[in-house]
């Protein structure tokens, strides 16, 4: 009987060891903030260095609508462009008209 519990008590052993590296308990996806199922359209204003906003970002706004964003620039930076939009350099605003969808500028 004692020759039998050894080999049954390394066989159970195993098995149990080789089910833990065979099968580990997977780790699930990070799932992304919710976007809000508001009907508004967000618009992002991806900065770069010497870029600030001034206010909120990203802006939420009605389908067609404009959104608009105040941007500072530091010292010795230009505004060169934007990939939607129109900047105001007088002002310093950076205007995106009749926006449909959510959009990075």
């Amino acid at each position: 009987m004692k020759r039998l519990i050894l080999p049954a008590l390394l066989t159970l052993v195993l098995l149990l060891s080789l089910g833990a590296c065979v099968n580990p308990t997977p780790t699930p996806d990070p799932t992304p903030d919710p976007v809000p199922d508001d009907g508004l359209c967000r618009v992002l204003l991806a900065l770069d260095e010497g870029v600030h906003v001034v206010g909120d970002n990203p802006v939420a706004v009605e389908p067609g609508a404009t959104a608009s964003f105040q941007v500072e620039l530091e010292k010795g930076y230009i505004f060169r462009e934007a990939s939607f939009g129109t900047y105001d350099g007088a002002t310093g605003t950076l205007t995106v008209e009749n926006v449909t969808h959510d959009m990075t500028v």
